[in-house]
């Protein structure tokens, strides 16, 4: 029987629960709280998290979420653990942060979010419950709860409501132990005052935090009749934008510009919400909206041409989007990404060699760009040049350790050369990494099973079984 508190309707509240709330501390100092057993936390949180979301892990957006998070971190000063941003595939205005600074923001907050600074506002608000250690302590109070119980009590809160919430929580205890994940008003108002001090450190506009709070309020009133006993007890919104604004008044930014920063038409920002906009939403229920911003005269406008291009690829269009991408690289001829972006289009409408050209040539003028160099392999593969696709994709590995496709595609061009026993390898890795727990398993067995026993593959797949049979014991 679904319970009232945990049902869909209530996912807003519950969201924004985890937006101003959760957070994970890191200091060897707490009271038995080890950066250990942090990182086991946010291990298994991750698998849960792999299981039961979709993320947007293309290497452009988390390029440019982690471009977004490194610069909080170095803000923060932080040494124990380097913030890592991930994007949930979900409509619902939420965001948090979990053990071993995982950061997970969803699509339907960033959909809601109108400037870079708004964007890291956020990211600078849960990375300073990081810092802070406001979870960890919370944890710590939790004694009669293991890591495991934590892991699953956290990503039931993050799915955020119905029957998938309901069967985390209530199989792992959580009516207790989320009760004690909530945070004091100390803990909000300083988690506020770092992120507007970081703020004014990385010169953004501290006044885009007002504007987060503001779309804050606005949901928690139209949800509070909903929210959960336990909620309650948490910081009202009103009373954080109140504090932010005598934040202003006593400490003031140079950087402020008084709205939010609505004025800025930041090209990567607008290109990465363009990108989640039509990721997530419904071609049918965009096209309209995008076409008429497409045709404004408004110079805040132009990138809707961008987020038009992605619409008509997606149904098949390809001779519009080109158009359309051409003239959003005749005003940006600065953005050699965006010859990638019109090199995919020429893949999908079956013009290998022109992709293959303009991704090379993209990429000869960015050489440091893992979204080319992804394309250009996959560009390479389907014109049959496995070896040199083989090497691009390996090389990419390290620098894109969350990014399953890389395994996949690798899995697929071993396996055409007849590397069967890599391409179980690679194909495992593509499991584990999407949340396929049992295929991962058999595929990663196969290959440790047939592979030298000093083979360099050996001790990664013996430590992802290991985690596998941890997680299914929980």
């Amino acid at each position: 029987m679904t319970r009232p508190y945990l049902n869909r309707a209530n996912h807003f509240a519950l969201s924004f629960f985890i937006l101003i709330t959760l957070g994970l501390s890191a200091s060897v100092h707490a009271q038995g709280m080890t950066i250990q057993a942090e990182k086991e936390i946010g291990e298994q949180m991750m698998i849960s998290v792999r299981q039961q979301f979709k993320l947007f892990n293309d290497p452009d957006l988390t390029r440019y979420m982690n471009r977004l998070g490194a610069e909080v971190q170095k803000a923060a000063d932080s040494p124990y653990f380097d913030l890592r941003v991930f994007i949930v595939d979900d409509k619902e205005f939420n965001a948090f942060a979990a053990p071993s600074g995982l950061i997970f923001i969803h699509s339907g907050l960033i959909n809601s979010i109108e400037s870079e600074d708004e964007l890291m506002s956020v990211l600078a608000h849960e990375g300073a419950h990081v810092a802070s250690r406001h979870l960890a302590s919370r944890i710590e109070k939790s004694t009669k709860v293991n890591i495991g119980t934590v892991a699953l009590v956290l990503a039931g809160i993050a799915v955020g409501g119905g029957p998938l919430s309901e069967a985390l929580i209530a199989g792992s205890m959580a009516a207790g132990t989320a009760m004690n994940l909530k945070f004091s008003r100390d803990d909000e108002e300083e988690a506020d005052r770092l992120a507007y001090d970081w703020m004014k450190k990385m010169g953004r506009d501290t006044t885009a935090m007002l504007e987060m709070m503001r779309k804050m309020r606005r949901i928690s009133v139209m949800q509070m009749g909903h929210v959960p006993p336990y909620l309650l007890t948490h910081p009202d919104p009103a009373q954080r934008m109140n504090y932010i604004q005598d934040l202003l008044q006593i400490n003031p930014d140079p950087n402020a510009r008084g709205n939010g920063a609505k004025t800025m038409t930041d090209f990567e920002f607008q290109r990465f919400s363009y990108r989640i906009l039509t990721l997530s939403k419904e071609p049918d229920k965009l096209f309209t909206i995008l076409q008429k911003k497409a045709s404004s005269p408004d110079p805040k406008d132009f990138m809707a041409r961008f987020g038009l291009a992605e619409l008509y690829q997606k149904k098949g269009n390809f001779k519009e989007a080109e158009t359309l991408l051409g003239e959003v690289i005749t005003r940006y001829p600065e953005h050699p990404m965006l010859k990638t972006d019109l090199g995919i289009c020429y893949l999908q409408a079956g013009k290998k060699d022109e992709a293959a050209k303009i991704i090379q040539e993209s990429n000869s003028q960015d050489t440091n760009n893992e979204y080319t160099q992804y394309q250009l392999a996959r560009v390479l593969l389907q014109k049959g040049d496995q070896a040199q696709a083989i090497t691009l994709l390996e090389n990419l590995l390290p620098k894109l350790p969350e990014f399953s496709r890389i395994h996949y595609l690798l899995g697929q061009a071993q396996a055409a050369q007849g590397e069967t026993t890599l391409s179980h390898y690679h194909i495992g890795m593509q499991n584990w990494l999407e949340g396929n727990l049992k295929a991962a398993a058999i595929h990663l067995q196969e290959a440790g099973t047939n592979l030298p026993i000093d083979d360099s593959h050996q001790k990664n797949i013996r430590e992802i079984l290991s985690k596998i049979k941890k997680a299914e014991r929980q």
